[in-house]
């Protein structure tokens, strides 16, 4: 627990966000001060809908939890979308897919430009997301920790519900999240093959951004001959 801590930032009740290393280097971040400035990129990876995505699993995947009796629970296996037929079968496991299709909130015909530092984005709109978060543990004692983590990791600061990540591969934009309902699911089939399932509905909300270049600042200049 002691390296653990070292290596990432507690939540309450044993929680913790660890530092996993990404190719890209551009890693999830939970944002746990209300006075955390937002400051947009021009860096973007993925589409809308997938930065979602991406930004739940690194921030759930990173994350251990310490049950009573020191018994060690996180996952070995986090997918943004159901895996490949090839990919081997590890557990526990965390799955994220999407509920219902995503929608484009509050889109209007008057987008807004956020000007930066040699660059410039047009906010459209905002995509709102239910994803269907998906536990699987291997035992009911281990769904029940991974559970209580999944639960903790939802409200971990005191200043708002759910949470928000900082996304540095959308822009450096923030996305909201906020759990609505979990489910456990238990069958005769899934407990011979010592599946445990756990499912959370989240929705989930980022603003959709489009990079438009430098627009022209619309200041006057004054060009003075000299004869």
């Amino acid at each position: 627990m002691t390296e653990e801590r070292e290596r990432g930032r507690a939540l309450p009740n044993g929680t913790l966000i660890l530092g996993l290393p990404r190719v890209d280097e551009l890693v999830t971040r939970l944002v746990t001060d209300s006075d955390d400035v937002e400051q947009l990129t021009n860096v973007r990876t993925t589409d809308t809908r997938t930065a979602l995505a991406r930004g739940l699993v690194e921030y759930l995947g990173q994350l251990s939890f310490l049950s009573e009796g020191g018994r060690a629970s996180s996952f070995v296996n986090a997918q943004l979308c159901w895996a490949e037929p090839e990919q081997p079968a590890a557990s526990p496991a965390l799955t994220i897919v999407g509920l219902a299709p995503g929608a484009y909130a509050d889109s209007d015909f008057s987008p807004r430009t956020h000007r930066c530092a040699g660059f410039a984005l047009q906010e459209m709109s905002a995509l709102e997301q239910e994803f269907l978060v998906t536990v699987w543990a291997k035992d009911p004692m281990q769904r029940m920790a991974l559970a209580t983590l999944i639960e903790d990791a939802m409200d971990p600061v005191d200043w708002m519900s759910g949470f928000r990540l900082e996304l540095p591969f959308y822009f450096g934009a923030r996305a909201t999240y906020l759990v609505k309902n979990v489910q456990y699911m238990d069958g005769g089939q899934d407990a011979q093959r010592r599946w445990r399932l756990a499912i959370f509905g989240v929705t989930a909300s980022v603003p959709k951004y489009r990079p438009i270049g430098t627009p022209p600042t619309l200041i006057p200049e004054v060009a003075l001959d000299v004869v």
